[in-house]
């Protein structure tokens, strides 16, 4: 018997009364011409944690009662040989074998204190960890809700500019029939500035809740990410200019091939203006990002000196206004500006965050104070720092 053979009739025989389940049966008094039945014992070989079965060369000690243990190794998954000893003695072998899991084998030994022979039947059986648990629900029959209301680019968070923004507040998770998906929301508002208007990224975090260590071993989490956004909004409609500026156009030189051009700081809009003939010059304004011409005509230089260009932005409660002063070589140069306006063909959201309504169905969330957000599409110009990239999408892990 080595030294590893008795540590461990020290450390696991030890506490194997309470891993491996014993029994024995005896006939009670018997008469002198009664033959007495050999005991049966049944104990449990235990696995260790992380052993889905039980591998060749595995070997472990089982107490099996009286002062005798056998250390039993393992040749394949059912197999295995076995060695029986004391355990005040643990080098002497008393008695050696072979036998298979689950079937019943004898032990034939000689009483090391009487000098008997004695035999036993054992029976090892393996302690098979319990199969995989599933969730009882399924992350992928549950919705991202805002305010009772399926999350969309006509329905995500707003708030004031300057304000402190929750990104929990109205956010639920629920199935068809208002159950709250069992789990954790977190938020990322990491993109978010609430200093300045704008609509903001926002992304959230979806965590199955595992509540117990038993079952955070046989059970993943389920986790879903899901992109939303917030619209950081004016308490009231605020117009601004954002920039203004000169274009000088050269009579001579400005032709329709060679327009006078000024690209505005934002990388938003691009003027062009060019000489047609007389006092007539052209004008377009072209959105950058869409390539759409948002305004194309023909002005006069003795009429016009400049013009006020107007983004309104209605979901924002803002009015961007970019004014372009023209400086006309030749032909005079006008008194009167052109004014135009276009309006982004943005989602209403939900234009008054303070007031918004609860939610149809209360979360059973769990809640954070961390923060992400989802961005909704437009057709016009964009909101978030000059893009007008969209994006609405959900993740499973």
């Amino acid at each position: 018997m080595t030294n590893f053979k008795k540590r461990l009739i020290k450390g696991v025989v030890a506490s194997s009364f309470i891993l491996g389940v014993g029994f024995s049966s005896t006939s009670g008094l018997l008469s002198n011409n009664e033959v007495q039945a050999a005991p049966k014992n049944v104990h449990t070989i235990t696995k260790p944690n992380g052993v889905q079965r039980i591998d060749p060369g595995y070997t472990q000690v089982v107490h099996i009662g009286n002062g005798l243990s056998l250390s039993v190794t393992m040749t394949d998954e059912v197999n295995f040989t076995w060695e029986l000893f004391s355990d005040e003695e643990p080098e002497a072998v008393l008695a050696t074998g072979v036998a298979q899991l689950n079937d019943e084998f004898e032990i034939t030994y000689q009483d090391p204190v009487t000098g008997e022979e004695v035999t036993i039947v054992e029976t090892l059986v393996e302690n098979k960890p319990e199969e995989p648990q599933e969730s009882g629900q399924n992350i992928a029959d549950f919705s991202f809700m805002y305010n009772g209301k399926a999350v969309s680019e006509n329905n995500f968070a707003t708030s004031y500019v300057g304000e402190v923004f929750d990104p929990l507040k109205g956010i639920t998770f629920v199935d068809a029939s208002g159950k709250a998906f069992d789990g954790t929301i977190t938020a990322d508002v990491s993109q978010v500035d609430t200093t300045k208007i704008g609509v903001y990224p926002v992304k959230y975090t979806i965590t199955e809740n595992i509540t117990s260590d038993e079952q955070r071993a046989m059970i993943e989490p389920q986790v879903m990410e899901f992109q939303s956004a917030v619209a950081i909004i004016n308490a009231s409609m605020v117009e601004k200019i954002v920039e203004e500026t000169t274009l000088t156009i050269n009579k001579t030189t400005n032709t329709e091939a060679n327009k006078a051009t000024h690209t505005s700081k934002d990388g938003l809009l691009k003027f062009d203006v060019w000489y047609i003939s007389g006092t007539n010059y052209g004008l377009r304004v072209t959105n950058l990002e869409t390539g759409e011409v948002v305004q194309d005509e023909t002005i006069s230089s003795t009429i016009y000196k400049g013009l006020r260009f107007t983004v309104e932005m209605p979901l924002l409660n803002a009015k961007n206004v970019y004014m372009v002063n023209f400086n006309f070589t030749e032909g005079g140069t006008g008194s009167d500006v052109l004014s135009q306006t276009v309006s982004t063909d943005a989602p209403t959201g939900n234009p008054a965050p303070a007031k918004s309504a609860p939610a149809a169905k209360p979360t059973k969330l769990a809640q954070t104070n961390a923060g992400l957000g989802f961005m909704p599409a437009f057709s016009s110009f964009g909101l978030l720092g000059g893009s007008i990239a969209a994006f609405l999408r959900s993740r499973k892990k």
